[in-house]
């Protein structure tokens, strides 16, 4: 898919939400996994308390999803001129959001792409772009290396 304008209209129309990666059934190993790529490969800024860092710390997420209290845990990355943001939930599942206004070019489109491949093939699971809490219907699915566009009418 390499005209602009119909990504743009099939994955990144601005209906004021915000679009989600997301990478099902995983666990703390597999956190821990991604949190190491995401500090060694991303500007970052992870926020947690009070607290600005520009790196995750696994302790703090492991005693937050330990003891899970009322303390918004997130993470900024900055992936070239597209920033995305990491919410901490628990250990089952990342996600990632976006808003789609911030993908101007095809430059964009092509590191969210990036993004959703290095994870998958980092974590060797398939990761999923949906429209904001629309799980059942997939715009993009990054398995095995490859990409696969979801058309829906």
């Amino acid at each position: 898919m390499n005209n602009w304008k119909k990504i743009k209209e099939l994955l990144y129309f601005e209906d004021g939400s915000p679009r989600d990666i997301c990478i099902k059934e995983c666990n703390r190993e597999l956190l821990h996994k991604w949190i190491g790529f995401v500090n060694n490969n991303f500007d970052l800024s992870f926020v947690y308390k009070e607290i600005i860092s520009n790196k995750i710390d696994n302790k703090v997420v492991d005693t937050f999803l330990d003891e899970i209290d009322d303390t918004c845990y997130f993470i900024t990355i900055h992936a070239s001129h597209c920033k995305l943001y990491a919410y901490l939930f628990d250990d089952e599942e990342i996600e990632i959001s976006f808003w789609p206004e911030d993908i101007q070019k095809v430059d964009d489109h092509k590191t969210i792409l990036d993004c959703m491949l290095s994870f998958s093939n980092l974590l060797n699971k398939d990761v999923f772009l949906y429209k904001d809490n629309n799980h059942d219907n997939p715009l993009i699915v990054a398995e095995n290396n490859t990409i696969r566009f979801i058309i829906h009418s």
